[in-house]
């Protein structure tokens, strides 16, 4: 099992120019290698192969100060004569032509023009969009078609002519659009690390840490073509089963039109059978509804039956209330009355016992009034 593919082809113009022009003696010097080749930028130290004369790198290069780039990126190296668009616009379709991308990314350095660069891609075949940019969100044109059979018109499109977005390298920090798998740096950056970052396999800067974001993996690649290939499946399945349903349906007329052309007294009998039997059927969806309908009035009924039966309880259960309260009113009456026959007895017994006391006969006893005699209250009490 040899190492994933990779995501991103960098393609990364080195620019020749004459000895008098401004060519920054920081500007790092990357080594030559075939198109296609992974990660074989790893020359012996102090390798100059495609440095401009006189510019930093030759022999003379400390081997320290040369930097690498990573093994993960495809990357090759070619000359122009000039940066001028309509020589950027040369090599960009000559790359075209020859890598056949189906998705691919321009990058242009500062002061560089996307709508020259259109123009002249234009003119040699190509077209090319511009990536949009908003409050929120880049926006770019659609990579990926929803209906099948746009998706099947815009692959022959794609098979035939590849798509091509470009924007500057300034504005494209941040950026990440999926499904491009060929970029193009057409022009110088700054550093390896910048060319790196623009190859989309850099990491959280300090100024764009919150925009920059990785790029797709290998495994993410193959999840998108297996959600793919499922999605086919399933809507393969679903047109068959659609096509099954429709013969189905075609068998069916068909019978039913030999059969009223062959047996047409037939055909009539089953017409008739069928009629009533959608008879017997709604009659018995009367039947069942006038039961129900009985059942529900039987219901009703007999919770009248069971209100009526409660609300004389309670009128029941009121009278008896009142009964043991006029009872209670009389007893206590009658305790009233026995009480004041009491108290009238003591008033009319005292003058006798006063008597007694002062000049009465000794031997007579004297019987006390308080504590009335049984019978006495037995005829009090009747």
């Amino acid at each position: 099992m040899g190492p994933p593919p990779n995501i991103f082809k960098i393609v990364f113009p080195m620019i020749r120019l004459p000895l008098s022009s401004s060519l920054s003696p920081r500007a790092p010097l990357l080594s030559p290698v075939s198109l296609g080749a992974p990660g074989d930028s790893r020359g012996a130290p102090g390798d100059s192969r495609g440095a401009p004369e006189g510019a930093p790198g030759g022999p003379l290069q400390s081997p320290q100060r040369r930097q690498r780039i990573p093994a993960s990126i495809t990357h090759a190296l070619f000359s122009v004569s000039d940066v001028s668009a309509e020589s950027l616009a040369d090599a960009a379709a000559a790359l075209c032509s020859k890598l056949n991308p189906s998705r691919a990314l321009l990058l242009l350095q500062e002061g560089s023009s996307l709508r020259t660069l259109q123009l002249f891609m234009k003119a040699r075949g190509y077209k090319v969009d511009q990536l949009l940019q908003t409050r929120e969100w880049w926006k770019a044109p659609p990579l990926q078609p929803q209906d099948s059979g746009e998706q099947q018109q815009q692959q022959q499109q794609q098979q035939q002519q590849p798509q091509l977005l470009c924007a500057s390298m300034q504005d494209v920090r941040g950026l990440h659009v999926a499904g491009v798998d060929l970029v193009l740096l057409l022009g110088r950056v700054k550093n390896v690390r910048e060319y790196i970052y623009l190859a989309g396999e850099a990491k959280e800067t300090a100024a764009d840490k919150e925009n920059v974001k990785d790029p797709p993996t290998y495994s993410n690649q193959l999840q998108q073509q297996q959600q793919q290939q499922q999605q086919q499946q399933q809507q393969q399945q679903h047109l068959q089963q659609e096509q099954q349903q429709h013969l189905q349906q075609q068998q069916l007329l068909l019978q039913q039109h030999y059969l009223q052309e062959q047996h047409p007294q037939q055909h009539h009998f089953q017409q008739l059978l069928q009629q009533q039997q959608q008879q017997q059927h709604l009659q018995q969806q009367h039947l069942q509804q006038q039961h129900l309908q009985q059942q529900h009035l039987q219901q009703q009924h007999l919770q009248h039956l069971q209100q009526q039966n409660l609300q004389q309880q309670h009128l029941q259960r009121l009278q008896q209330q009142n009964l043991q309260q006029q009872h209670l009113q009389h007893l206590q009456q009658q305790h009233l009355q026995q009480q004041q026959l009491l108290l009238q007895q003591q008033e009319t017994v005292s003058p006798a016992a006063a008597w007694g006391e002062t000049g009465g006969d000794p031997h007579l006893e004297t019987v006390p009034l308080d504590s009335p005699s049984p019978q006495l209250l037995s005829l009090l009490l009747h």
